[in-house]
């Protein structure tokens, strides 16, 4: 028998890929945490019915993160999967292979050390071994966890016990682990491979159903809330005005905003959740609740489902939004993780083009404290005949200029000051009073309110009414 383990959803598509790609006639067990794999794919049981596993076992993923001992939380993880197994009538000895995977959670290879079983380990994405070691660690384990899981190497592949299986691209591990014997995989390959009859099992255990349309259809390709969450924590702002305990609802909005911006209320919208995003339809509901959700299912395993069907545009969160998404859509576009450090102030960058395309301005535009690469795209995507080209503060050599600043800092003092070479101003977040005292009579100021003209009633607003400043050298600007 081969045992698997994935603890998220997201692990599932490299364990399939390697499971049809290598153990395709064999017995294969799937080992899943149950809180957080069972809670995102409730069609587990397809699985099994579809002869892809024989059978599914679970586990906790979290045992003994809080506990305050060394030798407390590896006790709690050993005595967790010795009960694991015992109530499922299996022993660890009846696997000749054991695949394990992490993301940044290893209560099985902790388990694995300890009863010295050897191990293949699955790497989840490109470097994932690398970062787990260096920088990745989630913040909120504690420091007894995290001393088991680095004693036993049950996060970086390290392990004398394991063999990694890297992806071919994952330079950074390859070089943390050169030390090592390690295989390679490239999990799309391994996936082209899979036969049409065992990726229609695939599709039938995802729940997969999907029609083509004659109306203009677009698909939105949501990701993990991991990247928000980084950007949440470095952002003092962010945190004042939203409390870590509206995070679902922030992450929900920011997604929300990307959706109606990028459709029309004419358009068939089509969202395609990260896995995590999952564990609270009710939120989902509550601000798509004119979407209909697209499959969890991976690209790669649609094959020829689609049956040559392409969406009129795909918007993904991801900067490469290539890949698996050709030839499904007629316009892929990827907004990157610039997006995720200024969703807050989207609506106030919208407007701020929408000036400038009304005043038919032409030339360069200084930014201040906003993602320059942010205000790119969402030019491109939305606003292909507005002609302007974003520079940082620093070596503008146009003759006439606007600025987009976030606040108003000495830098766009002095710039301000010394130059009659803007035409306009805009600042996202500066209080009037501190606008005068920086320009006196110089300038025209204007406070201009924000029309948030939305695709679609009743979708929530987090953020309420707003404004930005904008200052001229003329007054009809």
């Amino acid at each position: 028998m081969v045992l698997f383990y994935a603890g998220r959803l997201t692990e599932l598509r490299n364990v399939l890929a390697y499971r049809y790609s290598h153990y395709r006639n064999d017995d294969c067990v799937l080992l899943a945490a149950s809180n957080w794999f069972a809670k995102t794919f409730p069609e587990w049981p397809c699985l099994v019915t579809e002869g892809i596993f024989s059978r599914v076992i679970f586990c906790s993923a979290v045992t003994g993160r809080n506990l305050p001992t060394e030798t407390q939380v590896e006790k709690a993880i050993i005595d967790e999967f010795d009960k694991v197994f015992e109530a499922a009538n299996v022993d660890i000895s009846d696997f000749q292979v054991i695949i394990n995977t992490s993301d940044c959670d290893s209560n099985l290879g902790v388990y694995l050390s300890v009863k010295g079983i050897r191990y293949y380990f699955l790497e989840t994405a490109t470097d994932t071994f690398y970062k787990c070691e260096t920088m990745r660690v989630p913040s909120e384990l504690k420091r007894p966890y995290l001393n088991v899981i680095q004693i036993h190497d049950a996060f970086s592949g390290k392990s004398p016990l394991c063999t990694p299986i890297l992806n071919e691209d994952s330079e950074f591990s390859k070089h943390m682990l050169a030390n090592k014997t390690f295989l390679l995989r490239n999990t799309p390959k391994q996936i082209a491979m899979i036969t049409a009859q065992d990726k229609h099992k695939i599709r039938q255990a995802f729940g997969y159903a999907f029609s083509p349309l004659e109306v203009k259809s677009v698909l939105f390709i949501l990701q993990s809330s991991a990247m928000l969450k980084v950007e949440y924590e470095r952002n003092e702002e962010m945190r004042k005005q939203y409390p870590r305990n509206k995070w679902a609802e922030i992450v929900a909005y920011s997604c929300q905003l990307i959706v109606d911006y990028y459709s029309s209320s004419d358009d068939a919208v089509f969202i395609k959740q990260h896995p995590a995003g999952r564990r609270n339809p009710a939120l989902f509901a509550s601000h798509f609740p004119y979407a209909t959700e697209f499959s969890v299912l991976p690209f790669e395993f649609l094959g020829e489902a689609l049956n040559g069907y392409e969406f009129d545009k795909i918007v993904s969160f991801k900067e490469y939004a290539g890949g698996s998404l050709n030839g499904i859509g007629k316009c892929v576009t990827g907004i990157g993780r610039t997006y995720w450090n200024v969703f807050l102030k989207y609506n106030k960058l919208y407007c701020i083009l929408k000036f400038l395309e009304a005043a038919k301005y032409s030339g360069g535009v200084l930014v201040y404290g906003v993602e320059s690469a942010a205000l790119q795209i969402m030019k491109n995507v939305l606003f292909e005949q507005l002609s302007v080209e974003f520079f940082k503060a620093e070596g503008c050599s146009q003759s006439a200029y606007a600025i987009i600043a976030d606040k108003l800092t000495n830098g766009v003092k002095e710039r301000i000051s010394n130059s009659n070479r803007i035409i306009t101003c805009f600042f996202l977040n500066a209080e009037l009073s501190e606008i005068r005292a920086a320009t006196g009579k110089s300038h025209t100021i204007n406070k201009l309110a924000i029309l948030k003209e939305r695709n679609r009633d009743k979708i929530q607003d987090l953020l309420g009414d707003e404004y930005i400043y904008a200052i001229s050298n003329d007054a009809d600007v």
